[in-house]
C-alpha cells in the first residue's frame, strides 16, 4: 500500500474479489461484473444476465467458480470464470436485499445475508439455500409439495403458510429457471392447499413457484 494507481472503469463499483494476484472480479450497479486478467490493468465487462445492484462478489477457491448478491433477490453464479452467470432461483425469500455473502471453506458452503437481518445458508453450492435466521418481525412464507416425489400423473398438493391473501400466479419452472406452465389463482387465506396435476410433465426435477403478494416462494419438486 506504499502507493496506489488509479484505474478506471465505466462501472460502478461496489464490491472486489481477487482470488489470484493478477486476476480479479468487480460487480456494482446494473448488473455488471468485470474481470482483470492482468492485475487491474484492464478490465472486460461480462454478461450476467440481470440489472439488479451487485453488492457483493466471491470467488471462494479459484478464478472458475464464483458468486455475486445484490437487490431484487438476486444471487447468480458461474463455474466457467464468469464467461457465463447463471441465477439461483431456489431461495426462500424473494425482492430481498442481499448485501454480502461468504464461502469461508470451500465451493460448497456457504452464507448469504440480507436485509434486516436474515440470513440463508447453502451446503449444495447455491443449488439451495434456507433461512437459518428469521428476525422476529419477519414472518416466514413457505410452500411445499405431498407427495414428493410424486409419480407422472398423479395429483399433488401445494401447501401454503403465511402468505398474503388476493390473487396471485402459480408456476412451473424446469431446473434451470425456464417456465414451462403458469396460470391465476386466488389464495383466499395465509394458510391452505393448492391441488395440482402433473400431467404432461417427463421425469425429472421442477420448480414450483407461488408469487402472491409481495410474496414469491418456490419449492422443488421430483416426478418420477
Amino acid at each position: 500500500g506504499s502507493s496506489w494507481r488509479s484505474v478506471t472503469t465505466t462501472t460502478s463499483i461496489r464490491a472486489f474479489s481477487f482470488p489470484t494476484s493478477t486476476t480479479g472480479y468487480a460487480c456494482g450497479g446494473a448488473g455488471r461484473v468485470i474481470k482483470t486478467t492482468d492485475g487491474g490493468t484492464t478490465w472486460t465487462e461480462q454478461t450476467t444476465g440481470t440489472d439488479a445492484m451487485l453488492n457483493r462478489i466471491v470467488f471462494p477457491v479459484n478464478t472458475e467458480v464464483g458468486y455475486a448478491c445484490g437487490t431484487q433477490g438476486t444471487v447468480i453464479k458461474t463455474t466457467d470464470g464468469g464467461t457465463t452467470w447463471m441465477r439461483l432461483h431456489d431461495l426462500p425469500v424473494r425482492d430481498a436485499q442481499f448485501l454480502a455473502m461468504a464461502f469461508p471453506v470451500d465451493n460448497s458452503t456457504g452464507y448469504l445475508v440480507g436485509d434486516m437481518g436474515m440470513m440463508l445458508k447453502t451446503t449444495d453450492g447455491g443449488a439451495g439455500f434456507e433461512l437459518t435466521y428469521t428476525p422476529p418481525r419477519i414472518r416466514q412464507a413457505s410452500i411445499r409439495c405431498k407427495p414428493n416425489p410424486v409419480t407422472a400423473g398423479q395429483s399433488l398438493l401445494l401447501s401454503y403458510e403465511y402468505c398474503k391473501p388476493g390473487s396471485a400466479i402459480l408456476q412451473v419452472l424446469d431446473i434451470s429457471g425456464r417456465v414451462i406452465s403458469q396460470y391465476p389463482l386466488n389464495v383466499n387465506h395465509e394458510d391452505g392447499c393448492i391441488p395440482l396435476r402433473v400431467r404432461g410433465l417427463a421425469k425429472g426435477i421442477y420448480l414450483i413457484r407461488l408469487e402472491s403478494g409481495r410474496n414469491t416462494l418456490t419449492t422443488k419438486v421430483v416426478i418420477q
